[in-house]
C-alpha cells in the first residue's frame, strides 16, 4: 500500500488516507468517511475523533515531514519530534514507529 504512494503526487494525502482507513478497518466499524480536500483536514478529523487522537498526531507528524518550501526544515524537525515522542509514550502502538521508520529508510536510501 505505501509503496504505491511513492508514485502519487501528493504523498502526504495518501499516507494520511491509508492511516485513516486502517484505523477504522482494524476496528471493523462502519464509518462514513468525509470527503476532505487536504491532508491537514484528514489529520484534524482523526485528532478530533473519539479514540483516534493518537492517529491524528501521527497524521500531523507525517504532514510536517512531507512539507516543502520556506521554513519546511523546522516543520520537518517538528514532525520527526512528534513521531519520536509518540513512539516513546505509546510503546504498544506501532503506527508512529512505522511512519518514522519509513521516513528514515527513505532518507537513508536517497
Amino acid at each position: 500500500m505505501f509503496i504505491g504512494c511513492k508514485r502519487m503526487k501528493n504523498v502526504a494525502h495518501y499516507a494520511n488516507y491509508a492511516l485513516f482507513k486502517l484505523s477504522y478497518a482494524a476496528r471493523r466499524e462502519r464509518v462514513k468517511i468525509p470527503l476532505l480536500e487536504d491532508p491537514e483536514s484528514y489529520a484534524t478529523s482523526l485528532k478530533q475523533s473519539d479514540g483516534q487522537q493518537y492517529l491524528g498526531y501521527v497524521a500531523w507528524g507525517l504532514n510536517y515531514l512531507n512539507m516543502t518550501g520556506t521554513g519546511s526544515e523546522d516543520k520537518q524537525e517538528l514532525g520527526r519530534n512528534v513521531l519520536q515522542e509518540l513512539v516513546e509514550a505509546n510503546a504498544s502502538r506501532p503506527e508512529a514507529y512505522i511512519a518514522l521508520w519509513q521516513v528514515d529508510y527513505k532518507d537513508n536510501k536517497d
